[in-house]
């Protein structure tokens, strides 16, 4: 079974639709992590991969435009009855949203560092996992702990972890 239940397009009523039917099956201890996603460039390279460019000026209609407040907060004042925790992404442009958004609520909040950051930050655009990129990665990561993450979703999760224990070892 699951511990938690990623909700990745939302959509206005979803997360309280999704907690309704957990409950109302028995997985009152599931949880939901309701993500916020902004429009960005920043998914280029994902959706490129994937197929799902959208169209000139077109955009989607569950990404919220940066800068906008009142919609920001709408959508956490929503999602925040139904979730057990919340995901932003990208969160490398969107650091002020990140942090309006810790300033409302007390439930975790996960910084999702998509892939284009990850090529923006390391010096290696092939992503070769070596010391320097690590290094550049842990300064970044340090960073949106101290912005107030409780987590962060990236693609070098594996390898972070890894090399971190090493550091440790090392110590």
């Amino acid at each position: 079974g699951a511990d938690v239940i990623v909700a990745g397009l939302t959509h206005r009523g979803s997360v309280k639709a999704m907690r309704k039917a957990l409950d109302e099956n028995g997985f009152e201890d599931v949880g939901i992590m309701a993500s916020i996603q902004f429009q960005s460039r920043f998914y280029g390279p994902y959706r490129k991969m994937m197929n799902t460019e959208p169209e000139a000026g077109q955009t989607f209609r569950s990404h919220i435009q940066p800068g906008n407040w009142e919609q920001t907060i709408g959508w956490v004042r929503e999602f925040d009855e139904s979730c057990s925790e919340f995901t932003l992404q990208p969160v490398m442009s969107n650091t002020d949203s990140f942090a309006r958004i810790r300033a409302q609520t007390d439930k975790p909040m996960t910084a999702y560092s998509v892939s284009t950051e990850l090529n923006l930050i390391c010096d290696d655009a092939s992503l070769v996992w070596n010391d320097k990129n690590a290094q550049i990665l842990r300064e970044y990561y340090e960073s949106l702990l101290r912005l107030g993450a409780n987590k962060i979703m990236s693609y070098v999760a594996l390898e972070m972890g890894q090399w971190l224990l090493e550091q440790d070892d090392e110590d």
